[in-house]
């Protein structure tokens, strides 16, 4: 499960949540190729955080080699919202010299962000985590 969050942890206000239980379907994969999908978890640690479902690039099976691909989400609408935050829960396994980061599009730039608590690699996200976190 996904949830947005805004304010700081000890008292934020949650905006929206996403429960891929229901499919995902207003989530988006772009990239080359396009290869995020959302649905039944295989792979990995063999379900979804919350339930069996989650988005990502290899469901049931490892993500294809030399891809640049990257998961949408909806927009929401943050207008009076002070520190806006994303709150999720993830997995990864990644093949040596592969990494992943989170970006953000800002006045049609994007962005790399950094976790409130750091990149479990300095700035990326590499290597193997196969437990939700």
């Amino acid at each position: 499960m996904i949830g947005l969050l805004v304010g700081v942890a000890a008292a934020g206000t949650l905006v929206t949540e996403w429960d891929f239980e229901s499919g995902g379907s207003d989530f988006s994969s772009g990239g080359v190729p396009a290869i995020w999908a959302c649905g039944e978890v295989l792979s990995g640690p063999g379900a979804g955080s919350s339930g069996g479902a989650a988005c990502g690039t290899g469901l049931a099976s490892n993500y294809l080699n030399n891809s640049e691909s990257f998961l949408l989400f909806p927009d929401v609408p943050l207008s009076g919202v002070n520190m806006p935050m994303l709150r999720w829960e993830n997995w990864f396994a990644f093949e040596a010299g592969d990494f992943g980061q989170i970006e953000v599009l800002s006045g049609g730039v994007w962005q790399v962000v950094s976790p409130v608590y750091g990149y479990p690699s300095g700035s990326v996200f590499e290597g193997q985590n196969t437990e939700w976190h």
